[in-house]
C-alpha cells in the first residue's frame, strides 16, 4: 500500500510541475481530535479547489467502496475545505485492467463529491510514468 501511495505521489508532483498554480503534497496532517490527526495520502491543491486523494491498495468491485472508506473520505472533504476553497476527494484503486477515470458521486444532500477511480500503473509490461498527468487533467476538467 505504502509504495503505490508514493508511486502515485511522486507521478503527481513530476505531473504538477507542468501546470501553474497547482501543488501537491503528501501526508499532510490537521488535529482531528485532542491528541489525534487524520492525515490523507495526497493532497492536489489549486487556485479554485482542494482535492483529498486516497490510495487504496485493495480490489473494488463495480465501484464499489467500503462504508469505511467514504467516510473517511467525507471526513477529510469537510476537513479540508475552507471559507475560499471547497474540497473533493478522490478513492484511487489499482486496476490491470484499462484506466478507468473516475466516477463521481455526491455525497447525499452535500455540496462536495467523492470520485472512484481505478488506475493501471503499467503500460507495456513498464511502470507508466504518465499516470499524474492523467489524474491531473482528469481532476481539471471538474475543478
Amino acid at each position: 500500500n505504502m509504495l503505490w501511495e508514493e508511486y502515485v505521489l511522486v507521478q503527481l508532483k513530476k505531473a504538477a510541475r507542468n501546470h501553474e498554480g497547482i501543488q501537491v503534497f503528501g501526508q499532510r496532517s490537521k488535529s482531528f481530535w485532542p491528541g489525534v490527526s487524520i492525515r490523507p495520502d495526497i493532497i492536489i491543491e489549486t487556485q479554485n479547489d482542494i482535492c483529498v486523494l486516497d490510495t487504496k491498495w485493495k480490489n473494488i468491485k463495480h465501484y464499489n467502496p467500503s462504508a469505511q472508506d467514504l467516510r473517511q473520505m467525507y471526513v477529510y472533504n469537510d476537513y479540508w475545505k475552507d471559507d475560499s476553497k471547497p474540497a473533493n476527494s478522490i478513492l484511487l484503486y489499482p486496476t490491470t485492467a484499462e484506466t478507468k477515470l473516475p466516477d463521481y458521486k455526491q455525497f447525499v444532500e452535500r455540496k462536495h463529491f467523492c470520485a472512484i477511480g481505478k488506475l493501471n500503473i503499467l503500460n507495456d509490461q513498464s511502470l507508466d510514468p504518465k499516470i499524474g498527468h492523467e489524474i491531473l487533467e482528469e481532476w481539471l476538467q471538474i475543478s
